[in-house]
């Protein structure tokens, strides 16, 4: 069977998914009337069933569509606009690998028609809601060590063109919490990841990663030294890569290091 048929089988075996995909978007979409994907996308001449062919032909071979696992309550998709272009993006995952297979985080723009992929190789990335202007994910792994399998929650990004997983903030041992209401900062964790993204971008090399950290903890040596930081941590692909401690009150870096190199 040549290669042309076998695409038009992949094709029209990938159609075969819409129904069940688009049913599985209006159901999200009745979840959070707040966004009305088909009357955003009519703004822009689009319509949702169109964007899921068109997305098709950017699965890889041998790549499928996630549908969503049965007794889960995630969507198989979103539709958010995590671009910043007016138009809504499709959110959504892929089955892909060999061996070991996992889910990536998928996501396609419907304007640029370029698509953006969260790829934790033995973890997987599951789009779950949108809550306050944010695309929620969740990290489920590692699989096939022999670990405990754990869930994190988080939110999906778009950091200078790299689609990132930024975990919810967890407290830092070292930080008494009766002293620091993380909610009460000056500077928001969101606000911390971006200036520590621009960063490690300028200074400290960072060429890739695809997963962010983010916790808080104080610095100095005495309560009167004391100054309180989150501390935004860089994985590239489970390995970490850079920290950087950008203070809560001021929003600006107070230290930072690269892995390899130490204190910086």
């Amino acid at each position: 069977m040549n290669t042309a048929v076998i695409r038009r089988k992949n094709l029209i075996a990938g159609i075969a998914w819409i129904l069940l995909l688009v049913l599985c978007m209006s159901a999200a979409l009745a979840e959070d009337s707040a966004v009305d994907a088909a009357e955003n996308l009519a703004g822009f001449g689009l319509n949702p069933e169109d964007i899921l062919v068109e997305y098709i032909g950017f699965l890889p071979e041998g790549g499928e569509i996630r549908v969503r696992d049965p007794g889960e309550n995630r969507p198989a998709t979103l539709w958010f606009d995590l671009t910043g272009d007016g138009c809504v993006d499709l959110c959504t995952g892929r089955m892909y690998g060999s061996g070991m297979v996992r889910i990536q985080m998928a996501v396609y723009d419907p304007l640029s028609r370029e698509q953006y992929i969260l790829d934790g190789y033995d973890y997987n990335f599951l789009v779950d809601s949108i809550s306050e202007g944010r695309l929620i994910v969740v990290k489920r792994g590692p699989y096939g060590y022999g670990d405990p399998v754990t869930e994190v929650r988080g939110t999906a990004i778009l950091d200078n063109g790299r689609l990132v997983f930024v975990s919810d903030p967890e407290p830092d041992t070292s930080v008494t919490e009766d002293l620091f209401d993380p909610s009460q900062a000056a500077v928001s964790a969101d606000q911390a990841v971006l200036t520590a993204s621009a960063f490690a971008r300028e200074y400290l090399d960072a060429k890739y990663y695809n997963e962010i950290t983010v916790s808080h903890m104080g610095l100095g040596e005495s309560s009167e030294t004391l100054r309180y930081c989150w501390l935004i941590s860089f994985y590239e692909y489970g390995h970490q890569e850079y920290i950087v401690y950008v203070n809560t009150e001021t929003g600006e870096v107070e230290n930072s290091f690269t892995i390899d190199e130490g204190i910086g």
